[in-house]
Parts: C-alpha cells; sequence; structure tokens
C-alpha cells in the first residue's frame, strides 16, 4: 500500500471511531411509526439501516394517537436535504402516510442517509441505506473524489519537495483530503457524514501530512536551502589576473604558484558522517562520507567541495567537514 493510500485509510479508520457515538436516532411523540413496514424502532441506528434501491419508494405511515392533519419524511445528508414529500389531510386522522421517490435522492446521494419524520405530534428518525448506484456517479460522490484526489496530490508534492513550507501545504491539503474521504465513506455506506465526523476526518488527514512532513525535513542538512547559491557560481568561468607587465629594470617574472592547500584534484577524509549531494539536483543526498576512508576532491566552490564518494558516485559536499591529507 503506498503512502497515500494508508493515510486516507488511517483517517477512514479514525472518522468512523469518531462518529460512531453520535450515530443513534430517535422517535419523539405518541406515535406508531413504520417505514416501508419495517418498524422505525428496527432501523434507527446506522449498524441496522433500512436497505432500499435507488428505485425503491420511502414510504413513511402509522398511527397517530392524537390524530394528525399533516404527514412528512425528509431524507437529509449531514446538515443537507436531498429529497422531501409531505401529506395534507382536510381533518386530524389517526392513520398517516407520506412516500419519497428515492430516484431524485439518488442522483444527489446514495450510501448512509438519515430519514427525519414528522407529523402534528410527532417526529421519527431513522437511518436509510440506498444502494443500487455507482457512488463516483453521483453528486456527492463526485465532489468527494475530486477533494480526495486534489488533497493527495498536494501532500505528495509537499513530501516529495521537503521544503520549509513542504509542513504547511501537506497540512493544508489534508484538509481536502480527509473531507473527501468523509464524503467518500458516506457514499459507500460506511460512515455517518456530520460537521463532526467532516472535521475528524480532515483533522487526521492533516495531522499525519504534517507529522510525515516534518519527518522527511529533518532528514536535509540545516543549511541545505540557504547555501545552494552557489550552485550559479559554480557554472561561472573564473577569471584568471593577468600577468605582471615587467618594467624596464624588472626582470620578468611569473606569477608565484598557489599556495598547498588550492591545489586540486587532493585527497581528503572526514571525522563524522558526512552527506553528498547530487551534483545537479541539490535534494537529492547521493552518498554518505565515512570516517577511515580516503576520498578524492576534485574542485571547490564557495565552501562545497566537489567530492567521488566511491567509483561512478560524485557530488557536493560541506567544505568544513573535509580535512586534507598531511
Amino acid at each position: 500500500m503506498t503512502r497515500a493510500g494508508l493515510r486516507c485509510a488511517l483517517a477512514a479508520v479514525a472518522c468512523a471511531l469518531g462518529v460512531a457515538a453520535s450515530a443513534a436516532a430517535t422517535t419523539e411523540g405518541p406515535c406508531t411509526a413504520f417505514f416501508n413496514g419495517v418498524e422505525a424502532e428496527r432501523v434507527d441506528s446506522i449498524s441496522s439501516p433500512l436497505l432500499l434501491d435507488a428505485e425503491d419508494t420511502l414510504v413513511f405511515s402509522g398511527s397517530d394517537q392524537n390524530g394528525t392533519r399533516n404527514a412528512g419524511v425528509s431524507v437529509r445528508l449531514g446538515p443537507v436535504t436531498l429529497g422531501q414529500a409531505s401529506s395534507l389531510h382536510s381533518v386530524a386522522d389517526p392513520e398517516f402516510a407520506a412516500s419519497l421517490d428515492l430516484d431524485g435522492v439518488a442522483q444527489r446521494g446514495v450510501g448512509l442517509l438519515q430519514v427525519r419524520a414528522t407529523t402534528d405530534n410527532c417526529t421519527v428518525e431513522a437511518w436509510l441505506r440506498v444502494e443500487g448506484r455507482l457512488p463516483f456517479t453521483t453528486r456527492v460522490g463526485l465532489g468527494g473524489s475530486v477533494m480526495a484526489l486534489v488533497g493527495l496530490a498536494g501532500q505528495a508534492s509537499a513530501l516529495i519537495a521537503r521544503r520549509r513550507w513542504s509542513p504547511w501545504v501537506a497540512g493544508v491539503s489534508g484538509v481536502f483530503t480527509g473531507a473527501g474521504a468523509a464524503l467518500l465513506g458516506q457514499q459507500f455506506g460506511r460512515l455517518q457524514l456530520s460537521y463532526l465526523s467532516l472535521a475528524v476526518c480532515a483533522a487526521v488527514a492533516a495531522a499525519i501530512g504534517l507529522g510525515l512532513a516534518f519527518l522527511l525535513r529533518r532528514r536535509r542538512e540545516p543549511d541545505e536551502e540557504d547555501d545552494f547559491h552557489w550552485a550559479k557560481a559554480a557554472e561561472q568561468p573564473v577569471e584568471e589576473a593577468p600577468l605582471p607587465t615587467p618594467g624596464p629594470a624588472t626582470a620578468p617574472r611569473l606569477p608565484a604558484p598557489p599556495p598547498p592547500e588550492q591545489n586540486l584534484p587532493y585527497w581528503c577524509y572526514v571525522l563524522a558522517d558526512t552527506k553528498v549531494l547530487h551534483l545537479d539536483d541539490h535534494t537529492r543526498v547521493v552518498a554518505t562520507l565515512h570516517p577511515g576512508t580516503w576520498y578524492l576532491v576534485k574542485r571547490e566552490m564557495t565552501g562545497w567541495a566537489h567530492v567521488e564518494a566511491a567509483p561512478g558516485v560524485e557530488g557536493w559536499a560541506p567544505r568544513r567537514a573535509l580535512h586534507r591529507e598531511d
């Protein structure tokens, strides 16, 4: 499993645990209520929802001991109402019924949905699971997929870049990843969608992305990003000082040879493990210099040395960490 898939799975598990305690529905008032012939008490939990197809009709029926003129039923996804229907009687009647076609509801969203039904004296809440339509083809499922993909792409880019801004980009992208995971979890019937579940999923995904980004960021050299201005300087040709022009009474003289410490190439060693960075991609570590081994330095440039760490493996190492052969 990839890191992105693992983060998504952990976020989904944490979301499910975080909202399980608030999943129960209620029945209030002097009513005996049924949904498609099933007692409301039997479908008042997300663990035992009423199973219907996208082409079915949700029927709310029963009896109100005090009599009612109105009966209504609505299907909600968190705080959003996806569909509703009602019936009106001219006089109060103990018996009531209201039906809602689920085809229009399924176009907006499927999965685990909450049902809220009312009469003049009663309020009944239950759980419904709508099937028969691919979650990715609904409006909610499509929106969740886009959000999850955008969030994962942002987190992956931040983790690969490993810059100073990477933890914050990974955290903000995690909000989109978590929100998309919550929507998809609801569409697949595994999660109750609410403000709480959205907040928990977004927080978990953001925390995971932030933690991984900080963990990977520590593996870089502390001053690596600040000192890479030398890379352009390394490509600039070095202008040689002109030879002195001899005067009439002065014999021609050649310039003095450079001091021994500037002679290149030379052999060196290190006193502690030292990372070697790629010659072109300065964010990559290609090797590590270890004490007890001689290494060949080919050139130097503004505090950095071009060193051969192994046959065929060359890169830049901090000049201050290298010690010349005596």
